[in-house]
Formats: C-alpha cells, structure tokens, sequence
C-alpha cells in the first residue's frame, strides 16, 4: 500500500515504498498495534494537545498584547526564512513608550501592516493550491481548522479597508479640480516674495506630476530674472518663461540667502551675455552698480542692445563720482520707454532715445556729471508731452555746448499730465525752463539750488512771478535756497510747510519768500522742521519761530547741543505789542526726537504749562492717531529710570482713556 503524508505548512506528497512485511510480526517486536489504532491513540491526542496549547498561548499572551483585532500568527506558521525576525520582536505589552505614546501607536500600525500583510499572503496561497486539506482520516484537523477559521473572519474585513483606503487615496482633492490657468494664478498669489519665490516654485513643482506639468509649461510662473541667482538656474528661467517678458535686476552687491560671495566680474559678464540675447523681451530693467570694475561693460553692452518693448529702466551708478563717458543706451531701440531713472549716469542727451520718448510717463536724473544745457533740456521735455513726474537734480553746471542757454525756442511747452516738477539746477536755468513751460495741473514743485542767498532773493520776485504763470494757483512749491528749504502753497492751498537746515536770521531769504507769498498762504496751518547743529543756535531758532509764532501747528526740532532754551522759550507766556502772548499758540505737535541732551523734566514742565493748549498727548510708537491730534516725540535713548519717572508724570497729566502714553 501507499501511505500519504500531507505537511502543515506545504502541500506535497511523498510516496513511500510498499509495505509488503506490515504485519503483526514486523511490529511484534516492540508493540503490536494496528496502525489505525495506533494513529488513534497516540497521533491524534498528539495534535489536539498541541491545539489546545496554541489557545492557550493565544487568548492568554498575545490578543491582551495586541492594540487592534487583527490576529497574529503563532510561530509555527511563520515560514523559515521570517521565523527569526518575528521571534526578534518585542510583544507590546500596551505601556508608554520612553518616547511617548505616538511611538507606541506608529509601532502598532507597522506591526498591524505586518500582520495583514502575512495573512493575506496566505489566503492567497489557500486559493492558489489544494488549500489546507483534511487528515486522511477524513475529519479536518484542529490546527488546519482554527487557520481557516481566521482566514474566514479576518481576511475580508483586511481586504475591505484596504479597498476604502485606497478609494480616499484615489479621491481627487477640490484642488485638483481647478483648471490649470486658475491654478497657475493661486501660485503667482502665492509666490509674492521675490527672493525665494523660485525656491518655492521648484517645491510646489514637487507635490504632483500636474503641478509640474503646469510649472513647467506655463511662461508667466517665470517673469524675472535676478543675476544673484546661479548661472543655472538663469537658463531654466529664460527656458521655461519662452517668449514672456521678463523683468531684469542686476545688482552686483545683492547677496541671496547663504551666498557668502559678492557677484564676481566673470558672472556678470557671463550673465549679461546669456540675459542679452533676450533684451528683446525686456519689460522692467533696474541696474545698482557697486563694484566699478564691471561698470563700463554693463553699460557699454547695454548700448549694442535693443528693448523695443521696454517700458520702465533704472540704473544707479550713485557709488562712482567723477567723469564717465556718454552713454546712448540700447542705441535708441527702446520707444515704449513709460518711466526712466538715471542717476550718475551720463548719457548722450541728443540720442535717438532722448527724442523718441512720446509715452514716457517719469523722468529723473540725477548725480554729480554736468546736467543738460537749457535747450537740451527744453528739448527733452518737448518730447516727453504725457510727463507726469519730471525730476532733475544734478550738482554740476549746465552744458553749454556752444549754444547759449538763454537762446531757447519760443515754443511754449504744454505739459497738461505733469503732477510733479523737480528741478536742481542753478536758478538761471530754472528760470529759464519756467518761462517756456506751462503746466497747471502740477501740485508738487520744488527748486534746490547752490546759489548764495543774496542771490537768491534777488531773484525770488521773478521766480515767484514765473512760477504763478507756469504752474496755476494750486500747486505747492517746494523752494531750497541754500541752507533753507521752504515749500510754498499758493491762493487755495491747506498746508504750509517749511524745512530748514539752519536756524535763519532775520536779513534771509524766508523774509523776501514770505514777502512774496500770497497773504492767504501765511495764516494756513504750518509744518516747521528745523535742524540747527551750530553751538548757539537759539537766537535763530527763536526769531524763526516769532516769525511763524501764529501759523505754527507743528514743530520738529534736530539739535546737535541740548534744546532746553528752546523747551523754555515754549514753557512760557511772552510779552508781544504790550500782550502777554504764548509762543506758538496753536502748536498740537511736538518732535523732539533727533535732539541731543534733552531735559526730560522741562519737557514735562512744559507740558504742564500749555495743558490747556494742547488737544491730547501721544508717545510715538503705541498708535496712530490723525494728524490733527497733537504727538509729542522723545528720543529712544532716553530709556532708563527717570524716563520712566516722566511718563508716569505725563500719564497723570493725561486722561489715560482718551489717548495712551508710552515710549516712542
């Protein structure tokens, strides 16, 4: 006959050689039983006390040490090659670990993927096979029965979570479901700041293969280019943007994040060159040269290029003084120029760029090269007719250029656009300009001049006059005449404000401006800024301020020696015409910030004697407040124990709930 031996563990059958002499005398040797008694008796009590051992083991160790119902297969199931790693690891015995509870929850997860893992293996090697197959006896074995009984139970439940699982893996998020232009505007939101917002382009570019997708195809996702970026990183921006206009920055002393290295001369020349095959898709330009040794080849290149849809270029050359060759920059190819700003920077004025300039919008330069002459700049602003802003300040006189500067053309310049007017040039070419220009909706206008003061006010009642012709009745002139600065509103106008740098005497140029003003302009609520860093300057201080006692609403005082005669001057009433008058009545505001060797207790004596004629008390820094309301400003060096004690004084002086106090 045949005997059949089924495994535990893996269905294979061996045969075994006929059992010709089984017989009672082949056995009688040492027992005498038949063999189905013998498996009876001795076999099948084996098997079942070894079951009723594994649930023993199982209901008493390892469902308490488990953190979930997923059963954990006893040792004997475990293949040969996995029997050591299982042995290897501890039972979880449900304490805290040393690090906490979230260990001992991932550590149950891992341990739970393990074991469905395992279980499903082996329901799939049930389904593949003969299956766990029944003793030759016919009744199935305990062993192979409790096995089936946990593949039935659990192996349906594992394999309906892992379908949920995979379902809310699968889910689309409602981000997913934007169209890819609504997508790409929510990144351009995002990404406002300037200086990482490629760094984080490249990590959004990471989450999905769509967002990446659209990173990579979407041009306006890459509108600038910086030369601080590594060369690299300048070609897939100049890739990836194709034909989107693109905004350069070029500063050569602009250090990014963890760049330790100032930009070095071969980058710059390696980057202008790769950029500069793109100037034709230049949009916004802004150049800040610091280091001189590249100077000459930033901008000689950017005479051989042309940007015909360049629309705003700034370049700053403020750090060289001295001569410097004429520019014509991109040799006269850029006519859709709306705001240009040069400063030391000497450029052809009579290049095609200067004449074509039709939409140009703002116009500033500025430095220390010669300015323009008079019938160049009366030129430039024939070309600019939509001027808004026009700015000129340079320290140096006028061209002349063989061309008399007071021989200019009759044409009267209409600028109807223009807001606001700067001119720093001497007060003959000013003059000039003034008379040939006709611009009524300007509000803002000043003059900055090195000219003496005599000279000055002798040439105040013509400037004055010009300007009412050249620029209407309602703009605020702003006029520096040498060591003063008065700004100037006309018939109409709700502010006056004037800025000093020096105390001034009585036979200055304030008296002849004043004189000229119209008499409306001196009773209207008066801004006065003073700066006085000479030893004594509180005569000056003093006659200014009876000049201006009535109209005075707020005072900013800069000091270099202790303003305390001053804080005296405003403490007390004063004898004026035979009345007992205060200096500056309607004074509300009070800066004493930038002032040396201050007395903090004559402040708060002087806040005790003008009480009354003060609206309120405000330290700087704690609120803003309309400028109506009246601040007093002290210098943040003051901290310290009897800065303390003086704001404790001017809290009781102060009603607390109307207007905090504190420090500045």
């Amino acid at each position: 006959m045949h005997l059949r031996i089924r495994c535990s563990r893996y269905s294979r059958i061996t045969d075994i050689s006929p059992l010709t002499e089984m017989t009672t005398q082949s056995a009688s040797s040492w027992y005498s039983l038949d063999p189905l008694v013998f498996h009876r008796w001795l076999v099948r009590p084996t098997i079942l006390m070894c079951c009723w051992f594994f649930i023993c083991v199982y209901c008493c160790y390892i469902v308490p040490a488990s953190d979930h119902k997923i059963f954990h297969p006893p040792p004997f199931a475990v293949p040969p090659a996995k029997r050591r790693s299982f042995k290897s690891q501890p039972i979880d015995t449900g304490s805290q670990s040393p690090r906490g509870p979230s260990m001992n929850l991932n550590a149950g997860k891992r341990k739970r993927d393990q074991d469905e893992s395992f279980l499903l293996q082996l329901a799939k090697f049930r389904s593949s096979s003969d299956g766990l197959q029944v003793s030759p006896t016919g009744q199935p074995d305990m062993e192979i029965k409790t096995m089936n009984a946990f593949l039935d139970l659990f192996v349906p439940q594992i394999r309906t979570r892992q379908t949920t699982k995979a379902q809310d893996h699968n889910t689309d998020l409602p981000i997913s479901q934007l169209p890819d232009d609504v997508l790409s505007e929510i990144f351009q939101e995002t990404l406002e700041v300037w200086e990482i917002y490629y760094i984080r382009l490249f990590r959004f570019s990471l989450v999905c293969s769509r967002w990446a997708a659209i990173i990579r195809d979407t041009p306006s996702l890459w509108p600038f280019i910086c030369a601080s970026y590594p060369l690299h990183i300048s070609l897939i921006v100049l890739k990836r943007s194709s034909k989107h206009p693109l905004d350069v920055w070029l500063d050569d002393d602009y250090r990014m994040r963890g760049d330790r290295e100032i930009i070095t001369e071969a980058k710059v020349r390696a980057w202008i060159d790769m950029v500069g095959e793109h100037a034709y898709r230049w949009q916004r330009v802004k150049i800040n040269i610091n280091n001189g040794s590249h100077r000459e080849f930033v901008l000689e290149s950017l005479e051989r290029l042309s940007a015909p849809i360049l629309e705003t270029l700034e370049i700053d050359n403020s750090l060289h003084w001295g001569p410097e060759p004429k520019y014509a920059l991109f040799g006269g190819g850029a006519q859709q120029l709306r705001s240009l700003s040069l400063s030391q920077v000497y450029v052809t004025w009579d290049s095609i760029l200067l004449s074509e300039l039709s939409g140009l919008q703002t116009l500033k330069f500025d430095g220390s090269v010669p300015s323009p002459s008079v019938p160049q700049i009366q030129r430039l602003l024939m070309a600019c007719p939509n001027i808004c802003k026009f700015d000129l300040g340079f320290g140096g006189r006028g061209e002349k250029e063989g061309e008399n500067p007071q021989v200019l053309e009759p044409t009267t310049i209409e600028l109807s656009s223009c807001t606001c007017f700067h001119l720093q040039i001497d007060i003959d070419a000013t003059q000039f300009i003034l008379e040939h220009v006709h611009a009524p909706a300007c509000t803002d206008f000043s003059l900055v001049t090195c000219d003496s003061p005599n000279l000055m006010a002798a040439k105040t009642p013509l400037v004055m006059s010009t300007l009412n012709t050249a620029l209407g009745h309602n703009s605020s002139r702003w006029i520096e005449i040498s060591e003063s600065t008065l700004q100037f509103h006309s018939q109409g106008a709700s502010s006056f404000e004037i800025w000093l740098s020096q105390a001034i005497s009585p036979s200055s140029s304030l008296e002849w401006l004043l004189d000229h003003c119209p008499q409306q302009s001196r009773n209207v609520p008066t801004k006065l800024n003073i700066a006085a860093y000479d030893d004594d300057p509180f005569p000056r201080i003093r006659h200014t301020l009876d000049m201006l006692s009535s109209s005075t609403t707020e005072l900013q005082l800069s000091t270099g020696s202790s303003p305390s005669r001053v804080i005296q001057f405003l403490a007390d009433p004063h004898q004026v015409d035979g009345t007992l008058q205060w200096p500056l009545p309607n004074l509300e505001s009070l800066s004493l910030r930038d002032c040396a060797e201050l007395d903090i207790w004559a402040v708060v004596q002087m806040v005790e004697n003008r009480l009354g004629h003060t609206e309120s008390l405000q330290m700087q820094g704690l609120s803003r407040f309309p400028t109506k309301l009246s601040e007093l400003v002290l210098p943040r060096e003051m901290e310290g124990d009897q800065m303390t004690l003086a704001v404790t004084r001017l809290k009781e002086l102060v009603d607390p709930g109307v207007v905090p106090v504190g420090y500045g």
